[in-house]
């Protein structure tokens, strides 16, 4: 059992937040992303997905 389509996933305290969004299989939607400074929020109702960080940002923005 891979990765699946995800359901009510929320982000928060980055720069691209979601709220209860629906996020197809495959799409590069999240792959980028910011920390606006102390602890990002993750929260799933559904779906199998799997959060990659950094401790620093590679892009220089």
């Amino acid at each position: 059992a891979g990765f699946t389509a995800l359901k009510g996933l929320d982000i928060g305290n980055v720069r691209y937040p979601l709220e209860d969004f629906a996020l197809a299989f495959g799409s590069s939607r999240t792959i980028s992303n910011v920390a606006n400074g102390g602890p990002v929020h993750f929260s799933l109702k559904s779906g199998k997905a799997i959060v990659l960080a950094r401790p620093y940002d590679l892009t220089g923005a």
